[in-house]
């Protein structure tokens, strides 16, 4: 007796899947049934399986988002079985070997399939009657495109350098991602087609002694808060008429001092979607935004988080802290480079 007949030998649904969704419903079957726990990191991974393949070719990027929130709405009111079996039953011949290299990729996990993903691989192949050495070929292809691609990333990391030769930073985004960088005069933007969006604003002091002043005065927290609410007044408002700070707070353990504060978007991502052949709109976001000086510039660096279709922010101290977070780990890899005249 497998550990994960309950999932192989259930019911099924009356409705329907497409061809699409019995794909992307076994690779969630497969995720929910080893790694219940798993994060939305998972889910963006399942995205960029589909939007890779042959089977999604004619796809955007938004209706993929819809399809897998389809399969998960169903894996909330069914049990992984039934959802496996509905499944099953429309999965067309030709794309048995799809769904079981999409449930394998899915599975791998720091360059290796787990144990408990091993035997639910196991089990998967023989539910779907692929023999034993064409079901190892698939994982041994899966594992060896992964370290490919780890590789790849390791060996071409690439890094934006500013013009102005005051900082340099990885670039966080990857090009099979749709990853663009836009960069200006004082301003460079990370981006890409699943709603990644890290960006950095700085300039530098035109009177550094008159600054040095300002802060004696006023005091470090109070001074990046003005230049914060002067960022928000005129590079936010101006292009989203409803936007609103809804957190503040001062960290003193960042950068000798930063100002920190999210603000809340609707209808103001950098992300569209369309629906019906509708004119595409902006998903609703929240924006955390950070302010710091480093020697004689001045930093604003943000990033966003998606509400993607109907979904509802958590609550704020979660959301708040998930902005923090990210916003910590994008300036702690940007270096600041103090002595670069030589170099410019």
């Amino acid at each position: 007796m497998g550990k994960y007949d309950s999932i192989f030998n259930s019911d099924r649904l009356t409705e329907m899947l497409s061809p699409e969704e019995t794909v992307a419903a076994i690779a969630i079957v497969a995720i929910e049934a080893v790694k219940p726990d798993y994060d939305d990191a998972e889910l963006t991974k399942l995205e960029n399986i589909l939007w890779e393949s042959d089977l999604c070719a004619d796809y955007a990027k938004d209706e993929i988002s819809e399809l897998v929130d389809r399969i998960l709405d169903i894996a909330e009111q069914e049990d992984l079985g039934t959802l496996f079996n509905t499944a099953y039953q429309y999965l067309p011949d030709d794309l048995t070997l799809d769904a079981f290299e999409a449930a394998a990729t899915m599975l791998v996990d720091g360059g290796e399939v787990s144990d408990e993903g091993v035997e639910f691989l196991t089990e998967l192949q023989i539910a779907l009657e692929i023999p034993d050495e064409q079901a190892q070929e698939i994982i041994d292809a899966v594992l060896e495109d992964v370290a490919e691609i780890d590789d790849l990333e390791i060996s071409e990391f690439e890094y934006y350098d500013a013009p102005t030769g005051n900082f340099s930073v990885p670039v966080p985004v990857e090009l099979e991602k749709g990853g663009k960088v836009d960069s200006q005069p004082g301003t460079v933007t990370f981006s890409d087609d699943f709603g990644t969006l890290l960006r950095i604003d700085y300039w530098q002091a035109i009177d550094v002694d008159a600054e040095a002043e300002k802060i004696e005065n006023l005091g470090k927290e109070n001074y990046l808060k003005a230049i914060l609410e002067e960022y928000f007044s005129q590079s936010i408002v101006n292009g989203i008429p409803n936007a609103k700070v809804i957190y503040e707070q001062y960290l003193a353990d960042l950068n000798f001092g930063a100002f920190f504060a999210v603000v809340d978007l609707p209808e103001g991502s950098t992300m569209t979607v369309s629906h019906n052949s509708q004119p595409p709109i902006r998903l609703n976001a929240y924006r955390g935004i950070v302010v710091f000086d480093v020697d004689d510039y001045m930093y604003v660096v943000s990033c966003q988080r998606n509400f993607l279709h109907d979904e509802e922010p958590g609550e704020i101290e979660d959301e708040t802290e998930e902005l923090k977070d990210q916003l910590y780990e994008f300036v702690e890899s940007i270096e600041f480079l103090d002595e670069f005249d030589d170099d410019y």
